[in-house]
């Protein structure tokens, strides 16, 4: 089992993934966490909470390499790498809300409160 991590002395957790947890404990707590996280919109300003280039597996090994100040942007950003298919996307009509684009059991801590 993994040791506890500790982020600034604030946080204290364990890896979901080395937990030895029957799926059926944290199936309903981690859904209504995803629909909260969804549920969190946000401005005109699309990429991480506290700012920066998007990283990621959507992006590339290397990230976006640029901060995206619009929808606009991003956009472009997208279309461009998508010319190489003959495609095109146009994310101006979808609300940008919170996700998290790598759930798995090894991104999921469990804080000491459960």
């Amino acid at each position: 089992m993994a040791e506890r991590l500790s982020v600034y002395g604030i946080y204290s957790w364990k890896i979901l993934e080395e937990l030895d947890l029957n799926i059926d404990d944290v199936f309903e707590h981690l859904v209504n966490i995803v629909s909260e996280l969804a549920a969190v919109r946000g401005g005109d300003i699309p990429g991480q909470v506290d700012g920066g280039m998007f990283q990621g597996y959507l992006w590339g090994d290397n990230g976006t390499r640029e901060i995206f100040h619009s929808i606009d942007e991003m956009n472009h950003w997208l279309n461009k790498r998508l010319q190489l298919i003959n495609k095109e996307i146009d994310l101006r009509l979808y609300p940008l809300v919170l996700c998290h684009l790598d759930i798995c059991r090894r991104n999921i801590k469990l804080m000491e409160d459960n």
